[in-house]
């Protein structure tokens, strides 16, 4: 199968995961899914072409939303412990 792929990914552009879930079939597996949802974050006008600073502020201040909405549920989670780290 691995040989197959790779002719379609050299040939064809395109590759086609392989996977397979419960009982063996090609439906995945279940997984729990939590979501948690924070405040909307106010960006302010639409600019068509913002400037690196404006894209910079408005990234950190979506990391730091981020961060406090991670603190405050991760014990739900069960990584109390955990630190989000943003790369």
């Amino acid at each position: 199968m691995y040989g197959l792929r790779l002719w379609m990914v050299k040939n064809l552009g395109i590759c086609v995961p392989l996977f397979w879930g419960k009982y063996g079939l090609l439906s995945p597996f279940d997984v729990p899914q939590e979501m948690v949802f924070g405040e909307p974050l106010d960006v302010g006008e639409a600019v068509a072409e913002p400037t690196k600073e404006a894209v910079g502020e408005l990234h950190a201040k979506y990391v730091t939303a981020l961060t406090k909405l991670f603190d405050e549920h991760k014990a739900r989670f069960g990584v109390g412990e955990r630190t989000l780290a943003v790369v």
